[in-house]
């Protein structure tokens, strides 16, 4: 006698389907979030490099022409950094062996030192977010 012949099921079943589904929405959701933080991360580095040459510019300019660091002060209208200029005063050190003086009078105290700290502030919005303030200290060498 033989035996009767059953059809082949083909096809998935509901939860395998249901699976497939999760796993897919599981992996969107993962490359979603990578893309979102690697866009970030560029804007940053940007904004980074972007304070690092303005940085430089501030260096060169306190260092060729620092008559003109008190109108960094002021904000401009295009530029959206702020600078920060303060001074502050330091005792100069003390020589270990001054030069001897004529008529046996004590050494004149060396100068202080005058420190002109530039802080550099960059702008937050929505997308890019705020970076901290770097603060660039100068040593006037000229008296």
């Amino acid at each position: 006698m033989a035996a009767p012949c059953q059809p082949a099921r083909s096809g998935f079943t509901l939860l395998e389907v249901l699976a497939a589904l999760a796993l897919c929405v599981l992996l969107a959701s993962v490359a979603a979030t990578a893309t979102t933080l690697s866009a970030s991360a560029s804007r940053r580095a940007v904004r980074l490099q972007d304070q690092a040459l303005r940085l430089r510019a501030l260096h060169a300019q306190a260092r060729l022409r620092p008559e003109t660091l008190p109108d960094l002060a002021v904000p401009t209208p295009g530029l959206p950094w702020r600078v920060d200029l303060d001074e502050r005063f330091t005792p100069a050190p003390v020589p270990k062996n001054p030069p001897p003086r004529l008529l046996g009078l004590p050494p004149d105290p060396p100068p202080p030192r005058r420190w002109r700290l530039l802080t550099l502030h960059s702008p937050g919005s929505d997308h890019v977010p705020s970076i901290p303030p770097v603060q660039l200290a100068i040593l006037e060498t000229s008296p």
